[in-house]
């Protein structure tokens, strides 16, 4: 456990919220603690390790993140906690993107082939964004 202020979910072992930002866009993973250093933090995200440094941070949702900027034009990434409001959305953003490309996919698949099982997996697909997209009781 590290002894900074606002990051005491920064735990070796832990799971944590590992989100990639650019430019309005963002991706967010879960990644694996390994290490909490004096200076740096090491994990372990997608079968890759990273370093960040523990004194560079940034708060989303009232919790503090620690923040790494790729430089001017590729964005950034923030360390934070897996079960934090601001990871939650940025998963649930994410699915929602998910199920946007399926949906397209399966619309490209209807177009060219113009079938009934084409057709039902478009149907499926759009099944499942609407399910993820819709907010709580506005199905219709």
């Amino acid at each position: 456990m590290t002894d900074t202020p606002g990051l005491e979910w920064l735990t070796m072992g832990a799971e944590v919220a590992h989100a990639f930002r650019h430019h309005g866009t963002g991706r967010i993973k879960t990644a694996v603690v390994d290490k909490i250093g004096k200076r740096d933090v090491v994990v372990t995200v997608g079968g890759r390790v990273e370093k960040f440094n523990i004194g560079r941070t940034c708060e989303r949702d009232g919790v503090r993140w620690l923040e790494r900027s790729e430089g001017t034009w590729n964005g950034w990434t923030e360390l934070g906690p897996l079960d934090s409001p601001w990871a939650a959305e940025m998963f649930q953003a994410q699915r929602v993107e998910n199920a946007a490309y399926l949906v397209q996919k399966a619309s490209d698949g209807f177009a060219s082939k113009r079938d009934v099982e084409s057709a039902r997996a478009l149907r499926s697909a759009v099944d499942v964004f609407l399910k993820l997209a819709e907010p709580e009781g506005e199905a219709s």
